[in-house]
This record gives structure tokens, C-alpha cells and sequence, in this order.
């Protein structure tokens, strides 16, 4: 579908779904966090709100999930293996690679 949504980090589909989906019921602690640091027009002064961390080089990809290093809601098995693609609740299309999904 046109309206589809898919959110990349470290070319990696990290949370997919409708745009509704994605900005109404963002899920995934990146796609927070890439909403929390774009400016708004309603705030006249104030600072971002960046992702603390760096993305890393493509030869250093962390193990397990790619964002771990970065994410606020890390847990040990976020380091460790394959994060598979969870699907949200109340959705059809909506899917996030998220441990807190599960």
C-alpha cells in the first residue's frame, strides 16, 4: 500500500505500519525517539531532544539489536541474537523488531 510506513535504522526495518500506525501509535523505542527529536512548530524556543548515542559503523553492528546501544528500554536479551518482527495489537500491518513487544 502507498501509505505504508517502514522505519530504518542500520538498513534494518526496525517498526512497520500504516502512517497512522507509525505516528499516532509509534511503538518501537526508535521510532520514539526519531519523533521526540524533530522540531516543532508550535514550540518557538526550546532545544531537540537528540537519541543519545551514535549510530555505529556497518562493519560494528552490535549483536542482537541493532539499536541496543542507543535505547533507553534495553534489556540483556536486546544483546543477544535475532530480534524477531512482533506484531502490535488492534493492527493488521503494524509490526515492530522490539523485545518490549513481545
Amino acid at each position: 500500500m502507498a501509505d505504508d510506513v517502514i522505519v530504518m535504522y542500520t538498513s534494518q526495518a526496525m517498526e512497520r505500519g500504516s502512517v497512522f500506525d507509525i505516528f499516532d501509535r509509534m511503538t518501537h523505542p526508535y521510532t520514539m525517539g526519531l519523533f521526540g527529536s524533530r522540531p516543532s512548530m508550535s514550540k518557538m524556543k526550546g532545544k531537540l531532544s537528540p537519541i543519545r548515542g551514535t549510530v555505529p559503523p556497518m562493519d560494528q553492528y552490535p549483536e542482537g539489536c541493532r539499536f541496543n546501544t542507543r535505547c533507553p528500554y534495553v534489556m540483556n536479551k536486546c544483546m543477544e541474537g535475532e530480534v524477531p518482527d512482533f506484531p502490535i495489537k488492534n493492527s493488521k500491518e503494524h509490526r515492530a523488531k522490539c523485545w518490549l513487544c513481545e
